[in-house]
């Protein structure tokens, strides 16, 4: 039984639960998507070196726990821009204990230039488990899963389970998408369709 369910969608920053955060970026009406309304862009500013931009229900709020039980989540983003050494970002999906700052606690998807390929997280207090999902990096519409039941995490990618892995979690956590600058200085950005969480289910999907 789900006891907290947040969705996202489109350009509503202003509910209690779900918020965007950004150092140098931001959050816009994504106009271009023709046919789909309501499509967020996140993004990294131009003319910015550093800095980050996140989407998602932030750790202060005391919202969600790793304490607690059961997460499910599920994100639909579509990555802007193609992946450059010189203007290198990199995109961070799931559940971590920071929005836009340094992670130590978490289950999470992410992908850079470096990476080439998504690649899943976790994190216990630093310590990083990392395992390739096989799943490359396109400009295309990609949804994100990661089911934790007890100390089992599971990642799903397009629907397909890719990685599974064992950890436990602890203490307050947020959950949705940042995007980071590695380098360079153009605009970056994704698109954001809608960001599912619930807490405390009896089944992933």
């Amino acid at each position: 039984v789900s006891q907290s369910r947040y969705d996202y969608v489109g350009n509503s920053l202003g509910s209690n639960n779900l918020r965007n955060t950004t150092s140098n970026g931001g959050v816009s009406v994504a106009s271009s998507e023709t046919g789909r309304p309501g499509i967020s862009e996140v993004f990294l500013a131009s003319g910015q070196t550093t800095g980050g931009s996140f989407i998602g229900t932030f750790n202060s709020s005391g919202l969600l726990n790793f304490g607690d039980g059961d997460f499910l989540f599920e994100a639909s983003i579509y990555p802007v821009h193609t992946l450059s050494s010189g203007d290198d970002f990199e995109i961070v999906v799931g559940f971590t204990n920071a929005g836009i700052g340094t992670i130590s606690m978490g289950a999470y998807f992410i992908v850079n230039n470096t990476l080439g390929t998504w690649r899943a997280y976790t994190n216990v207090s630093s310590s990083l488990d990392t395992t390739g999902t096989g799943q490359t990096y396109s400009q295309a519409w990609t949804k994100l899963g990661i089911v934790r039941t007890g100390t089992t995490i599971d990642f799903y990618f397009n629907g397909s389970l890719v990685a599974s892995k064992t950890a436990t979690l602890t203490g307050a956590a947020s959950a949705g998408v940042r995007i980071n600058r590695l380098s360079g200085s153009q605009y970056r950005a994704f698109r954001i369709d809608y960001l599912r969480i619930q807490q405390n289910i009896a089944a992933g999907r």
